[in-house]
């Protein structure tokens, strides 16, 4: 390498070393500040929507929503969950295990049409084929 081409990389590789710094803190600066866990919960929040019943336990918070368009059950996971693939299902009178209701995962709020009086839900991890939790409103 000759010396002007030695000087011409210094120079690109000084450069580098400024600029490099300069864009991750751009970077860190423009990180929004808007909640990302709750965006579902108030993007679908809408007139003449009425919270039926309430119940937080262990890592999730239920609420049964009365919509114009039906009744939903929005199931919030508060804390990550251990199992990968879980579903959940409504309880029956007896509390057996009923109809499959949807299948959740990572923390968020979900939100699963609710047919009929729930009484309750079953929380199973489909791979262990195992109850994780039962709940009941």
């Amino acid at each position: 390498m000759t010396s002007d081409l030695r000087k011409r990389h210094l120079i690109m590789w000084i450069g580098i070393i400024a600029i490099i710094p300069a864009l991750m803190v751009i970077a860190v600066i423009n990180i929004p500040n808007y909640p990302k866990d709750n965006q579902l919960s108030k993007g679908l929040t809408v007139n003449g929507e009425t919270v039926l019943k309430t119940v937080e336990a262990e890592s999730l918070r239920l609420r049964l929503l009365e919509l114009r368009s039906g009744t939903f059950l929005e199931v919030q996971v508060l804390q990550p969950l251990k199992s990968s693939s879980t579903a959940v299902y409504a309880l029956n009178n007896d509390l057996s295990q009923g109809v499959f209701i949807g299948q959740i995962g990572s923390k968020g709020p979900y939100r699963f049409p609710a047919a009929g009086n729930l009484s309750g839900i079953s929380v199973f991890d489909t791979i262990k084929e195992e109850e994780i939790t039962k709940i009941q409103f």
